[in-house]
Formats: structure tokens, sequence, C-alpha cells
């Protein structure tokens, strides 16, 4: 596990990255871009890249608890997950920033999503949703990893200890236990979803 330079104040807002050795060229690609714009923003002492990454001796689920164990023990006020092999909008450390200055719960989250390369339906992550479902314009989902949360609220929830579905299963025990109860909006999309990339996914 890794954490980026942060210098000597604690980072507020931490964005989550489970990871796998074999994925190094994916992982720097998004990486690269969170510190861009962690840069472009002056928001080196409020936000840190949190990086757990093996050769597959874990699962998907235990790296995320790991990784939210860890931004729990930092003090980080909010997190959120990025996939190592997704890509972040140009907006998406800024609106960061805002979430945190908000006080709000979570966030809502516009994303598209792309299938072996080709654009499909966008999604939305939001409080309105009561479940995971679609219809022809878009997916819905109530918020899951990919939304920032305040940290405080979720922390006791662990994902399952496996590698797929871990992550929809968290988002239902979220939502089942009514722990978010503000959300602050985000009107664009700050998230590309990859499915069915040449390289497996997490």
């Amino acid at each position: 596990m890794r954490a980026n330079p942060i210098g000597s104040t604690t980072p507020r807002i931490g964005i989550l990255i489970p990871s796998l050795s074999e994925r190094e060229g994916l992982l720097k690609r998004v990486y690269n871009e969170l510190q861009r714009q962690i840069q472009e923003c002056g928001a080196n002492f409020y936000v840190g890249i949190f990086i757990n990454e093996d050769q597959g001796q874990k699962t998907t689920g235990q790296k995320r608890n790991e990784l939210i164990e860890e931004a729990a023990q930092w003090g980080v006020k909010y997190t959120a997950f990025v996939d190592d092999d997704d890509e972040v909008g140009p907006t998406y450390v800024r609106r960061a920033l805002e979430v945190l200055e908000s006080g709000f719960d979570t966030a809502e989250l516009w994303g598209d999503i792309y299938w072996n390369g080709k654009k499909g339906k966008p999604f939305h992550h939001s409080l309105i949703h009561a479940e995971w479902w679609e219809d022809n314009q878009f997916y819905y989902r109530c918020p899951n990893h990919l939304n920032f949360m305040k940290l405080d609220l979720v922390k006791d929830v662990k994902f399952p200890d496996q590698n797929f579905g871990e992550d929809g299963q968290w988002s239902m025990k979220i939502k089942e236990l009514g722990l978010l109860k503000t959300e602050y909006k985000i009107p664009e999309t700050i998230y590309k979803y990859y499915n069915g990339h040449p390289k497996h996914a997490l």
C-alpha cells in the first residue's frame, strides 16, 4: 500500500485505488491525471491518493477495506474509489473540493461507461435511486464506491471478501442502513468507467 506525499497536513479527501502490479501502466495514467488536477487546484494539502497494489494475493474487496482503514487512520473526511483502468473528467478534483466544503454526506455522480472501448449509456449514481436498474437511456445506481462519501458514515461497512460484485453489495448495504441523507449536486460527467478493457477489470 502506498500514499502520495502530502506534506505535513492531514488530507481531507482520500482517492482510493486498488490495483495489481501487472496494471502499472493503467494505474500510472489515472494517477498522473489526478496529480495534474491536484496541482492545478493547489490541493496538495487537501487531497491524498491512496493505492493498494499487489500481485493478486488479495481480493478486491479486501483491498477496498484496507484502503478505507488506511484513509480513516489518516483522518480523511471524504473518500471515493477510482478503478485503476478508468479515467476521471477534467473537473474531478475541483468538484471533490466543493463536496468537502459543502459538508454534505455524499455527492451525485454522472459518468460514461465503455464496453470494450465502445461508449454505452451514461450512468447516474444518486440518493434519488433506491436500487440498481437501467432503462433505454441510463444506468441508475444508489451511491456506490465511486461516489464521494463522508468516511465516518460508511467506514464500518465492509466490502465482501471477493473480486466481483463486492461493489454492488456494499452499495446496497449503505442504502439499506440509511447512512447517507444529504447529497451535493455535480451536474457534469466526471468519470469514465471501462468494462471489458483489454486488461481484465478489477
